[in-house]
């Protein structure tokens, strides 16, 4: 496995890393990351007090969809030969931070991704289970 120097390109993204497989086809990794929504950075800036649901909204699908075509495009753009191995990394981050709701947004997500997943990509989520926290 290796990283992909950023292309010196202007306007052409690369993916992240890059490998190859015991099979000895090219595998591609582009790693994005689901932040927090403009609405929430502003609420937790203000110092507001905010609500949680424990159903996504069309931001997050919207964001999620998105990131993912564009992963794939990124991909293909290095790399068109149809048996590269094409994985999407995606580190998804709440607008609740606790992840309260994270049992109850996984299978959201999978049936959007049932429905809504670009062809020939894998996908591999990073979401923190419901209270978790990270010392450092």
């Amino acid at each position: 496995m290796h990283f992909i120097p950023v292309s010196s390109i202007k306007g052409k993204k690369t993916p992240d890393l890059g490998a190859d497989d015991f099979e000895g086809r090219t595998l591609l990794c582009d790693v994005k990351t689901i932040n927090i929504s403009d609405n929430e950075v502003r609420r937790r800036q203000s110092g507001g007090v905010g609500t949680s649901s424990n159903r996504l909204d069309i931001g997050f699908l919207g964001k999620l969809k998105a990131d993912l075509g564009y992963a794939k495009t990124q991909m293909l753009l290095f790399n068109s030969e149809r048996k590269t191995r094409k994985i999407a990394f995606v580190i998804v981050n709440y607008d609740d931070n606790l992840h309260a709701y994270s049992d109850d947004y996984l299978p959201q997500i999978k049936q959007f991704l049932a429905n809504n997943l670009p062809s020939d990509l894998e996908i591999q989520l990073d979401i923190k289970p419901p209270f978790y926290l990270a010392h450092g």
